[in-house]
């Protein structure tokens, strides 16, 4: 994001992410993410999850055993039934089902992005220096659409646009 202050030391936000229609967690090329099944009340026995409508991993009690291209990425934690995907990749997006002691649980919706390039921000004045025209870009390839842009000054949210008008008061 950049920061920029104006008169008076207000700080403005330009905050451009990817984003999308539903809600889903979002993780980074390369990184790595834990989706976790909700709460586990009992003991867990067995568990699989299923990535789309294919098996990624499962475990019976003993090692874990991942499939296709989660070979050698995947860790499971026996207590929460969490799975973690690391050096994720694009193809790494969908949905994750798990299944724990044979109840299938709440399927979660994963989004796999390419980090945002740093944007810039340009500054332009009226001839009066009334108002000033803030600019936010950066080089977006069609793979990282959609991107949403937001300025910001604290927790409040000024505009979705790319270019933002400031005019005193």
């Amino acid at each position: 994001f950049a920061l920029i202050t104006t008169r008076g030391q207000r700080s403005v936000f330009c905050l451009m992410i990817n984003s999308s229609d539903s809600d889903p967690i979002y993780g980074k090329v390369g990184g790595s993410i834990d989706l976790n099944p909700g709460p586990i009340s009992e003991t867990i026995k067995s568990a699989t999850w299923k990535h789309n409508a294919d098996l990624a991993v499962e475990w019976f009690g003993q090692e874990l055993v991942s499939y296709r291209t989660f070979e050698g990425r995947c860790d499971f934690d026996k207590t929460s039934g969490s799975l973690t995907i690391n050096n994720l990749t694009l193809e790494d997006r969908g949905s994750y089902t798990p299944e724990i002691n044979n109840k299938v649980l709440e399927k979660k919706e994963l989004q796999v992005i390419k980090p945002v390039p740093k944007p810039t921000v340009s500054m332009k004045y009226n001839h009066e220096k009334t108002s000033c025209s803030l600019t936010c870009e950066a080089q977006v390839t069609a793979d990282l659409e959609p991107v949403t842009y937001k300025w910001k000054t604290g927790d409040r949210e000024l505009s979705t646009n790319k270019e933002l008008l400031i005019t005193t008061v």
